[in-house]
């Protein structure tokens, strides 16, 4: 979830300070989170979604590549 965090932040280029700033978090727990030793609540999710301009479903989309990234399958298909 950290990864995808992180590049979600870098690519609408705005630095830890700022997100957790604008998302009224800690710095030092996004970089937490962001290296994967803290799992947020969806409450600071939320927050720092807003911050990101992204919605929960687009973080989902994009967590879901993630995960798929390294691997030799693809994704499973509906249906």
């Amino acid at each position: 979830m950290g990864l995808c965090l992180r590049t979600l932040r870098q690519r609408v280029n705005i630095s830890q300070e700022a997100l957790a700033f604008d998302g009224d978090v800690d710095r030092t727990y996004v970089g937490k989170v962001e290296r994967g030793q803290s799992i947020p609540s969806l409450e600071i999710l939320f927050k720092l979604f807003s911050v990101l301009g992204i919605t929960f479903v687009e973080f989902a989309m994009e967590y879901e590549s993630c995960l798929y990234a390294g691997r030799k399958h693809k994704r499973p298909r509906n249906g």
